[in-house]
């Protein structure tokens, strides 16, 4: 059985909690729904909370992946209005289909089955601990309505809501704690110093914000608990902490897919790398540079032709000359990481230039980063005839049963078609209860023995450990981190996977 206490419990403002819940859960779920000609919602000063939207791309000033529109957005707050249902209709939140007897916060030593050589722990049940933005604090009592953070944050628990139901019928005795984070550092504090189911829990999920991960980091370090950062990708929020596993992948890893699909393909000397220079692009390139050598099994291999340009400038067309790349080869692959809105005049520039210059009976390819869905300014001729491939941390096939089946359930049973947060939230806690099942409280010491295709991606972890040159065995395991990759390619105008 799956026990999900009432929110309220764990928050000051219980009734909008409550009201979440119902707007949520209740049969029907037709207040969910997007209200027409809502009123507006002021915005808040001081609100730092990050764009809640995937799937991610990578901000190299944030030093993180996150979904970057092709023009920085002008529209208002999109918003959802809603109605106060009573209680005694709807009552909160509450266990599915009953309580398991565990008290808030349990009893960490519950039902232990038995233990490895790991410290996993296998139980009878596991404490769950979700921290999400639900942004209670940020709720308008006059219009009713609520932000998109927390419009994100409830479809990502109705995916979660519906693992659960799916992982109870598989057997699994969880109690789940959903936390609301506020995305404050302050609020995180206090429940990582007060709360007592984080105390006890076996697995954490959450939260999102950089600073927050990363207070929550070292508390499930000093803990020895698990941890799942579902969001973040960005590099070096914790260290040495074995605890900590990073389900989006870093650009680190995004540069080696790109790198093992094109070598597939291309030789060394056939790959070449256009950018404009910028220490952010330098370090991206040797991103590349290394995934060569890492492909080649040669530290000391060829490496990838180099052209770069000056930052933020456009070169001229008449001083842009590419044909040196393209000659005497057969076949040819530029890879441009380019990832912010401005950098689409550039990938414009570059394809133009490329499509140009090349030998219409030479087979080519282009490698971009995955904001490049949403550039709006490049002619889809290009994308097409220039076999642009992307990488991307996921890809939905909705001509698969499992989606198709996702979209029904969902939609049968919150009245609205599921937004890509939904297949998030269900992929993680599906993937993080079957783990717990299998191997208890220390999953990731066994992650090998798994290579799970969920719905939005394949979950393949590795340890990451700090690279040395003394040969040193046994390094430290800095975190666990998701290394696989999407790649799409542009084909019949539209992006499929590849790999």
């Amino acid at each position: 059985m799956i026990s999900v206490p009432n929110l309220h419990q764990q928050l000051n403002g219980s009734k909008l909690i409550f009201c979440f819940c119902i707007l949520l859960f209740a049969s029907g779920c037709e207040l969910f729904k997007k209200a027409q000609d809502a009123p507006s919602v002021r915005e808040k000063k001081g609100d730092e909370m990050e764009p809640l939207q995937s799937p991610l791309v990578y901000d190299p000033v944030r030093n993180e992946w996150v979904r970057v529109s092709a023009e920085t957005p002008t529209e208002r707050m999109d918003t959802i209005s809603w109605t106060m249902i009573s209680a005694d209709n709807y009552p909160p939140i509450v266990s599915i289909p009953t309580s398991t007897g565990i008290s808030n916060g349990g009893n960490p030593n519950i039902g232990i089955v038995e233990r490895d050589n790991f410290g996993s722990v296998k139980k009878s049940g596991y404490n769950v601990v979700l921290i999400l933005p639900f942004m209670a604090n940020q709720f308008d009592a006059i219009t009713d309505q609520f932000s998109n953070i927390s419009k994100w944050t409830l479809n990502y628990y109705g995916g979660t809501r519906m693992a659960l139901k799916k992982l109870e019928n598989e057997g699994l005795n969880l109690k789940i704690d959903v936390l609301d984070s506020r995305a404050s550092e302050n609020d995180v504090n206090r429940l990582l110093q007060n709360n007592l189911a984080l105390k006890n829990a076996d697995l954490i999920i959450g939260p999102y914000r950089r600073d927050n991960i990363r207070m929550v980091a070292e508390f499930s370090k000093r803990n020895d608990i698990t941890m799942i950062s579902p969001y973040s990708a960005s590099a070096n929020l914790t260290n040495e902490n074995p605890n900590y596993l990073q389900i989006s992948p870093s650009l680190e890893a995004h540069c080696r897919s790109i790198i093992f699909n094109a070598r597939k393909k291309f030789r060394p000397e056939q790959i070449v790398i256009l950018y404009q220079d910028s220490p952010a692009k330098q370090q991206t390139v040797q991103y590349f540079q290394e995934a060569n050598k890492l492909y080649s099994q040669d530290p000391f291999a060829q490496p990838l032709t180099e052209y770069s340009f000056p930052a933020n400038e456009l070169p001229a067309p008449d001083d842009l000359d590419l044909t040196p790349f393209l000659g005497n080869q057969d076949s040819i692959a530029f890879i441009i990481p380019a990832w912010s809105a401005s950098d689409q005049n550039f990938v414009y520039t570059m394809m133009s230039q490329i499509d140009l210059d090349r030998d219409p009976f030479q087979y080519l390819e282009v490698f971009g980063l995955p904001q490049w869905q949403q550039y709006d300014r490049i002619d889809l001729d290009y994308f097409e005839k220039l076999n642009v491939h992307i990488s991307s941390n996921a890809f939905l096939d909705d001509q698969t049963t499992q989606v198709q089946q996702f979209k029904r359930d969902f939609y049968d049973q919150y009245g609205i078609i599921a937004p890509f947060e939904a297949y998030l939230g269900y992929d993680i806690m599906l993937f993080s209860g079957r783990m717990l099942q299998r191997y208890g409280t220390k999953f990731q010491y066994h992650l090998d023995k798994e290579n799970p295709q969920y719905l939005h991606t394949k979950f393949e972890f590795e340890q990451v450990v700090q690279p040395t040159t003394t040969g040193e065995e046994n390094l430290p395991i800095e975190q666990f981190e998701n290394k696989y990759v999407n790649i799409l390619q542009f084909k019949n105008y539209r992006f499929q996977k590849v790999n």
